[in-house]
Parts: structure tokens; sequence; C-alpha cells
């Protein structure tokens, strides 16, 4: 699997800054890792409360950003994306994710 440009490949050694809108979805996460790096990402959400979009900003100034779309089911439509879950929250959220997306492709 491809690594994001943009994205550091080492575990964070610490992080902080956690922030959650009132209906539980990540919106910003800070992670500090051992060289010093500092990457911060924020998620859109629309209306329905559906993850829109991913931003990563690096500590040298660089962002990389991921849209999400939906299919008319309401499904996500992913484009050959790699995704990385930053957070024990967005593990679990992903492995729910992936069991419904390898549903949607057996059918």
């Amino acid at each position: 699997m491809g690594q994001q440009s943009g994205a550091v490949a080492e575990k964070p050694s610490r992080r902080e800054g956690l922030t959650f809108s009132p209906q539980g979805n990540l919106l910003e996460d800070v992670s500090h890792y051992q060289a010093g790096l500092v990457q911060r990402s924020t998620r859109v959400y629309d209306e329905a409360g559906r993850l829109r979009e991913t931003k990563w900003h690096n500590s040298d100034g660089t962002e990389v950003s991921t849209e999400v779309k939906y299919d008319q089911y309401g499904q996500p439509i992913r484009y050959d994306a790699n995704v990385t879950y930053l957070h024990v929250r967005e593990r679990a959220l992903g492995r729910k994710f992936l069991k419904l997306r390898e549903s949607v492709r057996s059918r």
C-alpha cells in the first residue's frame, strides 16, 4: 500500500488537541512526532453528518486534502484512495466502513 503524499510514516509519539462536534464527529486532530514534526488534520462534514473532506496540515506548511463523494444510495465513492486512520475511534469506524465497502462490492 502506498503512502499518501504529505503523510507522516511513523506513529505519533503524542496526540493532543482532539476536537469533536456535538454529534460526535472528529473535527480536528493534532499529532506530535519524535522528530519534532506536528501534523494537524481537520475534517469537514455536510448537513447530514457525512464526511466530505479531510485536510492534513504539516509542520512545513504543506497541506494535503482528500474529498469524499457519495453515490445516490449515500455510500462513499472511493477512487483508489489509501486510508490511514489516525485515531482509535477512527480505526473502529474504518473497520465498519471496510466491511460495508466489501459487502457493497460483493453485490
